[in-house]
């Protein structure tokens, strides 16, 4: 067996998951290897939605106008909405108006300055892929991990490919996006935990001319209840259509469905009996939620499908493992600069698995919800179900290191009004508790690294508040006359914003980065009034290191005073705040970024 070099990161999977992270850790300067066992990318058009948070780390890497310029994200940019019927050609029997649901067309702008796109997996696989290539990572195809071994320096991969050669490749870290069956997963002796399988269904992507049954409806997805219990997915509003048919397997399997079978499904689905149909690929799935014991074991690290299951109701399921990658990788990239400890790997394991089970259980509950859209006079929604954006933007990220240190002034603050309200999470608040609580007592409690620790309970935010571990508000504001939003701002280094009497916080912002090792961007927030004419300097400090608060929304949106500041980690989740100054301020925001990057 050949051995290969070794490489800071092999990522097992070369999915959405796993091309996004070799995105993400070549975008911190980690170039990577990834494995993927097909010969080529998929064209079918599985997974469409991308939610406005995912667009967001999307446009940080640079990608996101070419997402939305994608075939299927233009053809659908104006589709909305999700309805029953009884058939395409039928009669519409209801539609999904919750006030859980966020509309792909609904107004985000207090929330985010990106939106929805539906752009198919198919479109978006290949754009990942290029992208990482023109940043530095390798990706080979046609090639299984079959085998691993680990120890304190390296993990060793056995690696075959179609011709049944076998190497050995070395990393100093690998992450698992090898999907549900992932082989990683198996390898390490992990299992899911508290499955619950949802249905058993059939994927068919086909063609067939349907815009005259179609008209001039705009929906995502659209159920039906008749004959067969499916879903149809528009992916052109003409001829390009997938459809999803819910099958028992005790009774019928996937080769039961042949190609004749399909046509005839389909044209029970679209109410078209002569329809003229080309089945262009079919696949069966399971849907299921569950969550793996553990996402962390040494130098493995789970993220996706191999880490969690849902089902698509929501399309959470690869935003969810997109935000794995997203948060895994800056955290990868300090620990191979050694500029933070190891444990910080551990802290990706907490967060996410605490992260994955709160959002596989959303996801559930709106799978189980979706049949009352047949029903002319249905009961009320399952008070557990939390608003869409909750879900999008949060859920909140917990770990000891994201606490303001003891002994210091530095206190984690309040807005003292409330900030960036999200829709029906006042409404849902109380029932969310609830379920959350049943939620942590049933979650696997473990003090080992890397295992599941329990969902806290207020692992969903009420309100984009600024407040620590939430995802740092977004707030207009313009950088030396240009606008721009704070979400911009983030992505490559740590973040400090300094409130108008904050100095002492940006003095020292310099000096702690040379002590800790780490760059970290530093602004003045100065408020509208204070910047007015041809200025090229505010209180002594540059423009250019100044966000001009010309809506006065930042003080608010991030909670804290003007004496504070805020501290936000590469990923966009806010790390510490206060809203205190000191005469201490090198010395506390050391404490700070080293309990962050566990060099402490």
């Amino acid at each position: 067996m050949t051995s290969d070099r070794t490489y800071p990161v092999v990522i097992v999977g070369g999915g959405l998951v796993g091309l996004s992270a070799a995105c993400f850790l070549a975008w911190h300067g980690v170039h990577s290897l990834v494995v993927e066992r097909r010969e080529t990318l998929s064209s079918q058009p599985r997974s469409r939605g991308i939610n406005p948070r995912t667009m967001e780390l999307m446009s940080e890497i640079g990608l996101a106008e070419r997402i939305r310029q994608t075939v299927s994200a233009r053809a659908l940019r104006a589709n909305t909405g999700i309805i029953a019927m009884q058939s395409l050609a039928g009669a519409e029997i209801g539609a999904l108006r919750e006030g859980y649901v966020a509309e792909v067309d609904g107004e985000l702008g207090e929330l985010t300055p990106a939106s929805w796109c539906l752009c198919h997996q198919g479109e978006l696989e290949p754009l990942l892929a290029d992208h990482a290539r023109e940043l530095g990572a390798l990706i080979e195809f046609g090639s299984e991990v079959v085998d691993l071994t680990q120890d304190a320096e390296a993990v060793r991969l056995r690696v075959r490919d179609r011709s049944g050669t076998e190497r050995e490749v070395r990393a100093a870290y690998v992450i698992a996006a090898d999907g549900a069956g992932s082989t990683v997963r198996q390898l390490l002796g992990i299992d899911f935990e508290g499955e619950q399988t949802l249905g058993h269904f059939m994927n068919v992507h086909f063609r067939a001319d349907l815009r005259d049954q179609l008209g001039d409806r705009r929906f995502i997805m659209a159920y039906t209840f008749g004959r067969y219990r499916a879903a149809l997915l528009p992916i052109d509003n003409a001829r390009d259509w997938l459809v999803h048919v819910m099958f028992d397997p005790a009774s019928e399997t996937p080769e039961s469905f042949t190609e004749d079978r399909c046509a005839e499904v389909i044209r029970t689905v679209t109410g078209v009996p002569d329809l003229e149909v080309s089945v262009l690929g079919a696949g069966a799935w399971r849907s299921a939620g569950a969550v793996a014991a553990r996402l962390r074991r040494g130098r493995v690290l789970l993220a996706g499908d191999a880490a969690h299951v849902m089902p698509p109701s929501g399309a959470f399921g690869s935003n969810t493992g997109i935000a794995d990658a997203h948060n895994l990788a800056w955290k990868l990239a300090a620990v191979l600069r050694r500029t933070a400890g190891d444990e910080l790997l551990d802290t990706y394991a907490t967060e996410r698995g605490r992260a994955a089970a709160a959002t596989v259980r959303q996801a559930v509950l709106r799978s189980m919800d979706r049949p009352r859209m047949a029903h002319e006079d249905p009961a009320p929604p399952n008070p557990a179900i939390i608003a869409d954006e909750l879900v999008w933007f949060g859920p909140r990220q917990h770990d000891d290191i994201t606490t303001t240190p003891p002994n210091t002034t530095a206190t984690t603050a309040t807005s003292p009004t409330p900030a960036t309200p999200v829709t029906q999470a006042t409404q849902a608040t109380q029932a969310t508790q609830a379920t959350q609580a049943t939620q942590a007592t049933q979650a696997t409690q473990a003090t080992e690294d890397g295992a599941n620790p329990g969902v806290p309970e207020d692992i969903w935010p009420t309100a984009l508040d600024g407040s620590v571990g939430t995802r740092a508000p977004h707030v207009p504001v313009l950088e030396a006359g240009r606008a721009i939003s704070t979400i911009d701002l983030f992505g490559a280094e740590f973040v400090l914003f300094a409130g108008a009497e904050g100095a002492a916080w940006f003095e020292a912002c310099a000096r702690v980065a040379d002590r800790v090792g780490v760059a970290i961007r530093r602004y003045r927030i100065a408020p509208g009034s204070e910047l007015r004419g041809p200025v090229t300097r505010y209180r002594g400090v540059p423009l250019t290191d100044c966000l001009h608060d010309h809506k006065a929304l930042w003080h608010q949106a991030y909670g804290v005073s003007e004496r504070g500041a805020v501290l936000v980690r590469p990923d966009g989740v806010v790390a510490w705040r206060t809203s205190e100054s000191t005469d201490n301020a090198a010395e506390e925001l050391t404490a700070v970024l080293r309990r962050v990057l566990r060099t402490h």
